[in-house]
């Protein structure tokens, strides 16, 4: 939420509807995404490289709930790793790379995430292993954004505009590399999420130009897609 003046990251308790800040820094941080266990946050954060880092710190969200509704609550100097760049305080070995759009693994070991490390025209999909060093491999060669991992683990689902200028979903898997196109149209397609159950796969379109501006762009109005 902007709502101090600046994105940062905020905890809403479901059951008291308390709302905390977890982050509070002058450059934008965004895009959470929790660890399955509930003790790691991985966010974006321009804090270091206006591009966006992938930032990992622990918390714990109950303790954090309480301290709140008792009125001691301060926002913590959570030990912070900033897992895509390491050397963030060495001005020679700095990187200015964007790295975005965390996602965990059900195991809760890897973070899927985009970026423009790998080269080329666009971003592409790769995978930090948080036990081992953080090491980072490629998983897309043709364009890859907002990874979501298959409750399996064995997949990912992402958009591409490889084949389509406007968007398309697509999955591929981690270990064969072999991808498959999910979507096939002239919509604005993003967003792919999975069901828990792995049933059904949920995205965003956008289908009308609802602007009338005579195109289709991200200010027209949208729709959530489900697939069996």
């Amino acid at each position: 939420s902007d709502s101090a003046g600046n994105f940062d990251i905020y905890l809403r308790d479901l059951q008291s509807s308390a709302v905390l800040p977890v982050t509070s820094h002058p450059a934008p941080q965004y895009k959470p995404a929790i660890s399955p266990d509930g003790k790691r946050l991985a966010f974006v954060s321009e804090r270091y490289d206006s591009e966006g880092d992938i930032i990992l710190i622990e918390l714990d969200p109950a303790k954090m709930v309480k301290s709140l509704l008792a009125g001691t609550y301060e926002i913590e100097n959570f030990k912070q790793d900033v897992i895509t760049n390491p050397n963030h305080e060495n001005t020679n070995k700095i990187e200015r790379i964007m790295d975005s759009d965390p996602d965990w693994s059900p195991d809760g070991r890897y973070i899927a995430f985009a970026t423009r490390r790998f080269g080329g025209k666009n971003p592409n999909i790769g995978i930090i292993d948080t036990k081992n060093k953080n090491a980072i491999t490629q998983i897309t060669q043709s364009g890859g954004a907002t990874p979501r991992f298959s409750p399996d683990g064995k997949k990912i689902y992402f958009i591409s505009f490889k084949d389509d200028p406007l968007g398309e979903i697509y999955s591929i898997d981690i270990y064969t590399k072999q991808e498959k196109r999910i979507t096939n149209d002239k919509f604005m397609d993003f967003s792919p999420s999975v069901s828990f159950d792995n049933k059904y796969l949920y995205y965003t379109s956008i289908r009308r130009d609802t602007n009338c501006n005579k195109r289709l762009d991200e200010l027209d109005n949208s729709f959530i897609i489900r697939l069996d």
